[in-house]
């Protein structure tokens, strides 16, 4: 209904002897703008309790040593290894090593793969892997060895 170019949809109009007609559509829009509100925080809820949990970048802290066929060790490993849950991001500052990666569980190797320089970063998915705790290990032509441990 149209009353003095207000548009009031299901409103109840009152009009008494000495007043002039009423819209009450103030009070059927609260009404709806509440109840759209409402919709809108149990989606919110619903969709927050449907969100798988979302793990923060971790790095792997690695023992070791990586000297490169250096006559001294490097001071700072060229190497970082992040790990989200999702994927293990291998990468390095050097075009020195041939890189080769592992991931170890009780003794049996699942992965391995080699980063061959120049090439200075990779991504494995760990979609393969069952939660758990898993040993990452590197080693180059050199001899080198690094190691740690990342969760899944």
């Amino acid at each position: 209904m149209n009353y003095d170019g207000m548009i009031c949809p299901d409103v109840i109009f009152v009009q008494s002897k000495n007043l002039p007609l009423i819209c009450d559509c103030n009070v059927n829009l609260n009404i709806m703008q509440t109840k759209k509100f409402l919709r809108l925080i149990w989606v919110l809820l619903l969709s927050l309790m449907v969100l798988p949990e979302i793990k923060a970048d971790n790095e792997v802290d690695f023992d070791g040593e990586w000297s490169e066929g250096k006559r001294t060790i490097m001071p700072e490993i060229p190497i970082t290894a992040i790990e989200n849950d999702v994927d293990l991001m291998i990468e390095t500052t050097s075009t020195r090593s041939d890189i080769t990666i592992r991931i170890v569980k009780d003794g049996n190797i699942l992965y391995e793969k080699t980063l061959f320089s120049p090439q200075m970063a990779t991504i494995i998915p760990l979609d393969f892997l069952d939660p758990g705790t898993y040993r990452l290990e590197l080693t180059n032509q050199w001899g080198d060895y690094l190691f740690g441990t990342f969760e899944k």
